[in-house]
C-alpha cells in the first residue's frame, strides 16, 4: 500500500505543474490558431458546470468518511460514497472530453485536448493547497489518479486514434483506483503518521 501511495505521490508535482501551465499554454495556442469559439465555450463550461462539479466533487467531502475507525460498515459506506464520487467524476470528464474531441481540426488537436483537461480539472483543483493543509494530500488521491488517467486517455486518443469509449474506460479505472487507494490509506492516524516520505 505504501509503495502505491509513493508511486501516486511521484505524479503529484508534475500533475500540479501541468495544472498551472496547461490552461494558459492551450488558450494562447488556440487563440493563435483562431479557435476563439472553443476558448469561449470552455470558459463558459468552466465557470458554470465546472464550479458545480467542484462543489459536488470536493475532495475533502470523502475525508470524514475515510477518517473513521476502519470497521466493515464505515468502509462499505466509504466505498459506496467513493464509487458515486468516481462515477460522477468520470461522467464529467467524459462529457468534457467528448465536447472538445469532436470540435478540433488536426492542427488544433494538442491544444484542444489540453484545454479539455484544464476545463475538466481546474475548478476541482483550485483549492488544492488549502485542502492538502487541512486534510493531508491523501484527500486528492481520487482526483490525482483521475487526472493521470485523463492525461493517458488524451495521449491515447492523439497517438493511437483510440475510441472515446476506450478513453472513458481508462478514466473510470483511474478514478476508481484513486478511491480504492483512499479507502485503504491509513487516514484514521494523525497526518504526520501517514504522510509518505
Amino acid at each position: 500500500m505504501k509503495n502505491m501511495l509513493r508511486l501516486v505521490k511521484l505524479f503529484f508535482i508534475p500533475v500540479a505543474f501541468f495544472n498551472a501551465l496547461g490552461g494558459v499554454v492551450s488558450i494562447i495556442w488556440l487563440v493563435t490558431l483562431g479557435e476563439w469559439r472553443q476558448v469561449g465555450l470552455g470558459l463558459l463550461l468552466l465557470f458554470t458546470l465546472g464550479f458545480m462539479m467542484a462543489k459536488l466533487l470536493a475532495p475533502e467531502k470523502l475525508i470524514p468518511y475515510a477518517a473513521v475507525s476502519p470497521n466493515k460498515k464505515s468502509r462499505l459506506r466509504l466505498y459506496l460514497l467513493g464509487g458515486g464520487h468516481s462515477l460522477v467524476m468520470t461522467v464529467w470528464c467524459w462529457f468534457v472530453l467528448i465536447f472538445f474531441a469532436k470540435h478540433y481540426a488536426s492542427e488544433s488537436a494538442v491544444p484542444m485536448l489540453i484545454w479539455s483537461y484544464t476545463v475538466a480539472f481546474s475548478t476541482i483543483c483550485y483549492r488544492q493547497e488549502g485542502v492538502i493543509k487541512s486534510c493531508g494530500w491523501h484527500a486528492f488521491l481520487p482526483v490525482v489518479c483521475t487526472q493521470i488517467s485523463y492525461l493517458a486517455a488524451i495521449a491515447m486518443i492523439y497517438f493511437t486514434d483510440s475510441s472515446l469509449f476506450s478513453a472513458l474506460v481508462m478514466i473510470l479505472v483511474g478514478s476508481t483506483f484513486g478511491v480504492c487507494l483512499l479507502v485503504n490509506s491509513p487516514l484514521n492516524q494523525p497526518p504526520e503518521e501517514y504522510m509518505v516520505d
